[in-house]
């Protein structure tokens, strides 16, 4: 049975129509059979990076990227962040609040052939004792 971490709400600033759309995303994935993590924090080198949406099973972040997402700045910054999480291994699909509010289900055939493209195996070195 598909798994949806509670809760939806998150401290800090963000607008009722994104978390609207990253709910409406979450639970179309959760739907579909999908284990989803909503609201998880990947921590790589000294950074956080806050990601909106995690399939664990498949490795797969969906970022749904509200108007804030528009400027060059802000595009160059989750260019950044998308770089950083792609080197640990983690696939990373964006969306607009627009694709999640308007056609959720859209997503899905993309998220399918992420999930079933081959990933390369990358251990994480926290998972083993070296002696």
């Amino acid at each position: 049975m598909p798994i949806l971490n509670q809760p939806f709400q998150r401290g800090g600033i963000e607008g009722k129509g994104h978390l609207a759309a990253k709910i409406k995303v979450a639970k179309a994935l959760s739907a579909a059979g999908y284990t989803v993590k909503y609201e998880e924090d990947f921590f790589i080198d000294k950074y956080t990076f806050h990601c909106d949406i995690y399939l664990p099973l498949h490795d797969i972040i969906v970022e749904v990227d509200g108007t804030t997402h528009d400027s060059r700045r802000a595009k160059s910054k989750d260019a950044w962040k998308d770089e950083h999480l792609k080197s640990e291994g983690h696939r990373v699909m964006r969306m607009t609040i627009d694709e999640a509010m308007d056609m959720p289900e859209q997503i899905l055939p993309r998220v399918h052939i992420v999930a079933s493209v081959a990933t390369t195996y990358k251990p994480r070195a926290e998972l083993f004792e070296w002696d």
